[in-house]
């Protein structure tokens, strides 16, 4: 910028020439001659240039030539009559020009201003100029007078981010006002807010007419939040406030890479965790800032001496560390912040380094959203110009465009609408990420506070506003930028902020009419519906009101139960999450509903309205004994009755190790797939989660259920009675009982089964990986897959017949009158004490039998293939053995029959072979 040598003699001479056109009784237009039809009149020279009429115009007779520039700032300007000018009131600016000779260049508009403050100088515009080309550069400004106004000068001259000095044409000039509010607040009445026709009815169907209704909204579809500052863990008036007055949050510093990682190797997210905890806990949405900030006094100093290997390296290791410690916690990132200024990453690794940026951090975390974020962009067509360029050159990865927004003096809604229209064709919605006025008179401040958020809440790009700070005493930009004074006082900015909530807050009351409607036009939110009937039973409602087209009709089903809660869905695919230990504290589509109900819910009811609904129930951290089935959960222990209806998906978080969950069965044919973590059971209505739990337990009544049961990578233990499956996961349990199908699976860790085998298992067939049991009377199907020791246990006088399947490889059969043995590579099984044993049938391999006699008069007999053993009232029989060593020391009179001379049979003791 020019000295204040320079400026001061411009002034003076701005002075000279105000005094002259006023005296010669100037115009009241704000511009005058903007289309230089009275020559040069009323433009003056800025920095000594050389002004002349040119017949090469844009559309009049005439236009200003602008010659002899020697530095960026040397142009053209008109003092403007103030008189022109309304307080508070927004103006646009415009003009057309053009550079003389094959050049282009930035050029802006600057209002220049001395008050009551001092000199200010604003840039109120800039645009590009194109080489021979007429091009229309826009700006706007808000007129703020402070005290008396000694000066006030539009210039048109170069930018200081530019600082090109070619000759210039500048014709067309105007100052007029933008009348935006009316307009503004006709689209936040048709985007923002939707119809809503609420039919309650009795559980018959019976429409409820004369119902006593009471709508009031408890949260924002829109985002409305504030930075949180590292004030919140020490001030307890910081964090009352900001859990009652903001939905959303931005942490401010301390996840950003030099908070975390200032020495290299030394991480350190204590505050950023017990943020993010923070918000958590209150229902508070989270975004994140930022990844990488490529300015110098915002990058870990140890970055500069890397090699660029060991700088890629290290920037990999952040995108990993920082996202997947907040996956799932964190709503969106700010990427790379200010790119268009701060370079310090592409210049060591190259251009394309910047979308590498955003294609690794998707692939940490698929579901965060990923912003750029930029300052400066109000009122600078040739800045968002640059934005949209590099945004474009990020590729897909890119989900949202940031506006910082910090404002010196009042905002511009033209000049914030002129920043935003290079972005309306993008698809890319827009987040005003960190607003921010600073103005020493709080009733300005409170101005500009609500002419930023009516005229953005109103665009239908805008996704979001968060403020950069609202109390003096810890706002980076100090108390003129406050809401709230030091000492808590809420000031006229923060009066006004909460104005505009509450105008952009639904309530309504009233009756419902004869069809047992009621109806209301209201924000986009949730809403907190109480109705009284005639008995004056009273229920709550939980309606959520999302975007979408035509009026939003929801049946609510009233409850004969005293102080009821349903919940209910959208017209959307909907998600819904409680905690337990949270009662007042539900989400529905990812956004957090706090409430408070006057009395303590007596149940609680979940209702989807359409689409693939879900609901996710995180257990309180005490011990918790649930009864979960297909259509309601009941928490035991402290009296809690949820109930769901019309949900695909219903998933039960257990808080502690200790807590235990029963499945309920359903008439359906259910399917049941139980994990160490994660057990399911799934029917044709809904899907039945339950995850953490130390023991499940599920049982089946009705229909022809499955269940899979799955081990875990410890060794586990496995036992079965053939009615029901209890499994050992480490400090977990598993139960299933009553099931048609059992499949349970060993594919990792030693695992054991034991199988006490009942009185009305028809038979059992074992393979070297596999055992089935068949049960006759229930037609239960049990199948235990890839075990290395199983005990099979019969019962005292059971006739189940065992079916041993051998392998190719080399298996031994060990028999006596107490246990049978089973066994190859990697596999063991014993048996006590079956009556009928066939096996090996069809194997390969060296099978070999070793048998040992007991009392009881015994019979071997070998033929052919085929092998017999009869030991009292066990028969055993088998094929396809390669050897067969039989012991008879016990007693009794053993007899032996050979009939095959080729068999590979070891006979030792008192055997007795009939000639």
């Amino acid at each position: 910028m020019m000295d204040q040598t320079k400026q001061n003699r411009h002034l003076l001479a701005w002075a000279i020439a105000i005094v002259c056109m006023w005296a010669n009784g100037g115009s009241a237009q704000a511009i005058r001659n903007g289309e230089f039809d009275e020559g040069l009149s009323w433009w003056l020279s800025r920095g000594g240039t050389t002004l002349a009429v040119s017949e090469d115009s844009h559309q009049t007779a005439g236009a200003c030539l602008v010659t002899n520039r020697t530095d960026f700032w040397h142009g053209v300007s008109q003092p403007i009559d103030q008189a022109s000018l309304e307080p508070g009131k927004d103006y646009y600016v415009e003009a057309w020009v053009k550079p003389v000779g094959d050049v282009s260049g930035t050029m802006r508009f600057l209002l220049f201003q001395v008050d009551d403050r001092g000199e200010r100088g604003l840039k109120v515009g800039e645009g590009v100029a194109e080489p021979g080309q007429w091009v229309k550069m826009r700006g706007g400004f808000t007129f703020d007078p402070y005290g008396e106004i000694q000066h006030l000068i539009l210039a048109i001259d170069g930018s200081e981010d530019d600082r090109h000095t070619f000759d210039f044409l500048v014709d067309s000039v105007t100052v007029t006002e933008n009348e935006w509010r009316q307009e503004a607040d006709d689209r936040i009445e048709q985007i923002r807010k939707r119809d809503v026709v609420l039919n309650f009815s009795r559980s018959n169907g019976k429409p409820v007419a004369g119902l006593s209704v009471g709508v009031e909204q408890v949260s924002h579809d829109f985002p409305f939040g504030s930075t949180l500052n590292w004030r919140f863990e020490q001030d307890e008036v910081y964090r009352d406030f900001f859990r009652e007055h903001f939905d959303w949050a931005t942490i401010e510093w301390h996840a950003q890479w030099r908070a975390v990682e200032f020495t290299q190797g030394q991480e350190d997210y204590s505050i950023a965790d017990a943020s993010i905890d923070f918000c958590e806990q209150n229902g508070i949405r989270v975004k994140g800032h930022a990844l990488f900030w490529p300015a110098e006094q915002f990058r870990p100093p140890w970055l500069e001496a890397l090699s660029d290997s060991q700088l890629m390296q290290a920037m990999d290791r952040r995108i990993t560390d920082v996202v997947s410690r907040f996956q799932a916690r964190l709503y969106a990132w700010d990427v790379n912040n200010e790119m268009l200024n701060h370079t310090f990453f592409q210049d060591r690794l190259g251009e394309s380094i910047r979308s590498w940026m955003f294609q690794r951090a998707r692939e940490v975390d698929p579901a965060a959203k990923l912003l750029v974020n930029e300052y400066g962009l109000e009122n600078s067509e040739a800045k968002t110009i640059r934005y949209r360029e590099l945004v474009e050159s990020l590729g897909s990865n890119v989900d949202g465009v940031g506006f910082q927004s910090h404002f010196d003096g009042l905002a511009s809604p033209m000049g914030i609408e002129i920043a935003m229209e290079q972005f309306q064709d993008s698809g890319l919605g827009i987040w005003f990420t960190e607003y921010d006025t600073v103005h020493p008179d709080p009733e300005k401040r409170a101005q500009s506070l609500e002419d930023f958020y009516r005229f953005v809440f109103s665009c239908p790009e805008t996704e979001g506003i968060i403020m950069w700070g609202f109390w003096a005493g810890s706002h980076w930009r100090g108390a003129d930028a406050s809401l709230v004074d030091l000492d808590w006082t809420i000031n006229a900015a923060g009066q006004r902020y909460f104005a505009l909530m509450d105008e952009w807050t639904t309530e309504s009351e009233g009756s419902t009419d004869g069809s047992g409607d009621f109806e209301f036009r209201g924000f986009l939110g949730s809403y907190l519906v109480t109705t009284t009937d005639d008995a004056g039973i009273v229920n709550y409602h939980l309606v959520p009101v999302s975007k979408g087209e035509g009026s939003l009709l929801a049946n609510l089903a009233t409850n004969a139960a005293h102080n009821s809660l349903s919940i209910y869905g959208t017209d959307e695919n909907d998600l819904f999450e409680l905690d337990l230990a949270q009662s007042e504290l539900i989400y529905v589509n990812g956004s957090p509903v706090n409430f408070e109900l006057p009395v303590e819910a007596s149940g609680v009811r979940v209702v989807g309205l359409s689409g693939d609904d879900r609901l996710v129930i995180q257990a309180s951290p005490e011990l918790q004994n649930l009864l979960v089935t297909p259509s309601r959960m009941i928490v035991r222990g402290i009296g809690s009755v949820i109930r769901f209806h019309d949900l695909e998906n219903v998933e039960v978080k257990a808080a502690s190790l200790d807590s235990r969950v029963v499945l309920g069965d359903s008439p359906d044919d259910d399917t049941l797939n139980s994990f160490e973590n994660i057990t399911t059971l799934t029917n044709s209505q809904v899907a039945l989660s339950v995850v953490g739990f130390g023991t499940v337990a599920a049982y089946s009544v009705r229909g022809q259920d499955t269940a899979r049961v799955f081990d875990s990578a410890a060794v586990d233990q496995f036992t079965t009675d053939l009615e029901s499956v209890n499994v050992k996961l480490g400090g977990r349990t598993r139960q299933v009982s009553g099931f048609a199908e059992n499949l349970v699976e060993s594919s990792i860790g030693y695992d054991t089964i034991e199988i006490r085998n009942s009185e009305v298992a028809d038979s059992i067939d074992i393979s070297s990986d596999a055992i089935v049991a068949n049960l006759d009377q229930t037609d239960s199907r049990f199948h235990f897959n890839g075990f290395r020791r199983a005990s099979l246990l019969a019962q005292e006088g059971s006739a189940t017949a065992v079916h041993v399947v051998g392998t190719d490889t080399d298996e031994t059969l060990r028999i006596t009158s107490e246990e049978s043995l089973y066994y190859g590579p990697g596999f063991r099984y014993s048996f006590e004490p079956y009556f009928a044993f066939e096996g090996l049938v069809d194997s390969a391999g060296n099978d070999r039998l070793v048998f040992r006699d007991s009392v009881a008069n015994n019979v071997l007999s070998v033929s052919g293939d085929s092998t017999t053993i009869s030991d009292g009232p066990l028969t055993h029989s088998f094929q396809f053995l390669d050897e067969v060593s039989a012991f008879s020391r016990a007693g009794g009179t053993d007899t032996a029959t050979i009939d095959n001379p080729n068999a590979s049979v070891r006979l030792v003791g008192d055997w007795h072979q009939p000639e």
